[in-house]
């Protein structure tokens, strides 16, 4: 279900095969309130996409499998005109961090939940270091800008 909806939502993954076996896979989302696991809309620069939910499995990993699908990936996206990917990668996932920093992704920033006597936040530390306090609104999801502490 959850990948149906992508698809319909013109996501495109990726896929790393072994023989006839996926051994990884990498999602691209072209809209900016991709992917929505964040808990609010980023709006892109133009000519931008996403990268979520990048994965080798643990049998694969440490041989080569997460850079060929990153390279794979950088070298389809000029065709479509997009200059600039995002990962939406888990600040507290090291592991992850290391293998996009070793590609020469930079932290444009890091997005923190947090609810107050149940009213919703965001903090958003940007690339720079600088804190931006959000809040969330009844039915409606904050819309950061990378590089911009400004809701709408």
């Amino acid at each position: 279900g959850r990948y149906a909806e992508r698809m319909r939502r013109r996501e495109e993954c990726l896929l790393v095969l072994h023989g006839i076996a996926v051994i990884g896979m990498t999602w691209l989302g072209f809209d900016p309130n991709t992917p929505r696991e964040l808990g609010c809309a980023i709006q892109l620069p133009d000519a931008s996409c996403w990268n979520y939910d990048a994965l080798v499995l643990s049998e694969h990993r440490r041989l080569g499998a997460f850079v060929f699908l990153m390279r794979e990936m950088f070298q389809r996206l000029p065709a479509r005109g997009i200059r600039r990917v995002f990962a939406a990668v888990s600040h507290l996932n090291k592991v992850s961090l290391a293998a996009h920093g070793r590609l020469g992704y930079t932290t444009a920033g890091v997005i923190d939940r947090y609810a107050v006597m149940g009213i919703p936040f965001l903090r958003l530390t940007d690339g720079e270091g600088r804190v931006h306090w959000i809040r969330g609104g009844a039915g409606r999801s904050p819309t950061l800008s990378p590089g911009a502490g400004s809701s709408s």
